[in-house]
Parts: structure tokens; sequence; C-alpha cells
């Protein structure tokens, strides 16, 4: 198994390799990006351009919303994306698709570790959080970020035999981002809310700002480990699915 992680390692560093080709500011973006998105939501929410009612400012609620929004989103995208990329590779050489798992897995954290950062430095700016805060705020991001693009997986071989796949589920992400409180607090006593108590994406956000802002209760525990275990079972089939799929989605090309 390590061997296919270094393997996948060294793919992922080939495809880093051949982006930076294209531009001489490649790290410059992974940072810019994320970046303008908090900007953007801080100096309106200074200037009183927006002013939503939240338990915390709400610069801060919607920088932490879009950019985990946005980790969630590229976990599950990733492996759709890039399968693509070894399709050829994979006819004319023997490449292990634990390898290509281990590649996902890594650019999946790698892309994410940008915008916790973002978020990270907003908070300790704006508030009190403490680093033992910030410390289980990442392990936990990068854990759900980790299951989701196990999940990707699952549906990657399927795209590469239909594009349309991954378009339903972009089509389907959208609306969902309004509706699981990453734009704006999901209204208490609402039945907005009891559906949003079975929606992982609802309950990763809310639950990874209650580390963030100190909030964290039993309760917020609670469903955070059932929500892991919940994603768990779906993250290990999509892994094992993909494991023994690739190959035959390939050979169907």
């Amino acid at each position: 198994m390590k061997n296919y992680f270094i393997l996948g390692y060294r793919l992922f560093q080939k495809q880093r390799m051949s982006e930076k080709v294209t531009t001489r500011l490649d790290q410059l973006w992974l940072w810019l990006e994320p970046l303008a998105f908090a900007l953007v939501f801080w100096f309106l929410y200074k200037y009183r351009a927006i002013n939503v009612e939240s338990d915390y400012p709400y610069s801060l609620f919607i920088i932490s919303g879009i950019l985990l929004w946005q980790c969630i989103t590229d976990a599950l995208n990733i492996p759709m994306t890039d399968i693509g990329k070894f399709k050829d590779i994979g006819k004319q050489i023997e490449i292990s698709p634990f390898s290509i798992a281990s590649y996902f897995l890594i650019k999946s954290v790698y892309y994410t570790f940008f915008k916790l950062v973002i978020i990270i430095a907003f908070v300790a700016i704006a508030s009190e959080a403490k680093v033992f805060d910030f410390i289980v705020f990442f392990a936990f991001s990068v854990l759900i970020v980790t299951l989701n693009t196990c999940i990707g997986m699952l549906l990657a071989p399927y795209n590469l035999l239909m594009n349309d796949v991954q378009k339903l589920i972009n089509m389907l992400l959208r609306p969902l981002m309004f509706l699981s409180g990453v734009l704006f607090p999901i209204p208490q006593g609402t039945m907005l809310e009891t559906i949003n108590a079975y929606n992982p994406f609802y309950i990763f956000i809310e639950n990874s700002r209650s580390i963030l802002f100190q909030t964290t209760s039993s309760e917020v525990f609670t469903s955070t480990i059932m929500m892991v275990l919940v994603t768990l079972p779906f993250a290990i089939f999509g892994y094992v699915t993909f494991v023994r799929g690739f190959k035959i989605a390939i050979e169907s090309q």
C-alpha cells in the first residue's frame, strides 16, 4: 500500500509540473482564488453592504461556508474530472488503480489546504479562537474531504463512460448549496431545519463553524460522529468500486 501511495504522489507531482508549464504564478493563483472570495465578503460586511444576523460576524459565516463548500465539491469532482487523464495511460502501461486513487486523495487534500488556511487566518484575526480549535477544525475538514473524494471515486468510472454523470451531480449541488446553510443561517423551527438534520453537507459546515467559534456541544459532537459513521461505508464502497471498476471502464472506451 505504501508503494501505491508513493506512486500516487509521483503522479500528482508530474501533474503539478505540467500545470506549472502554462503559468509562472501557479502557487499565487492557488492562494488568490480563496483569498479573493474571503476579501470580497469581508469588505461587504465591514461597510454594511450586507448585514445578515448570525451568531458571529456574517463575514466569517459566509467565508467559512463558501470555502468549505468548495472543499466538498472539489473533492467530489476531482476523481470524475481527472480520471480521463489516466484513460490513455491505463491502456498503454500497467498502472495500479490504487495509485490513481492515492493521486485523487493527495490532490483533494492539497487544494483543500489553501482554503482552510484562508478560513483560519480570517477567523484568527476576528475572533479569539484557540490553536487547538484550529487543529481540530483542520483535521476534521481533511477527514470529510477524504471521505467525499472516495465517494467521488464511486462516480468516476461511470463519468468516464458517460460525462452526463458529473453534469448531473453538479446540477444537484448548485441548489443544495442554498439549502445547506452556506450563504444564510437556516431559521430555527422550520421544515428546512428538520430536513437539514439529515443533510451531511449542512452538518459538516455547521459543525465546522461550531469548532471554529467554540460553540461545540454534546449535540454537535454526536451529530458529527453519526455523519462520519454514515458516510464512511459509502466512502469505502466508492474506493473499492473504483479500484475494481477502473480497468473495466477504460477497456470499455
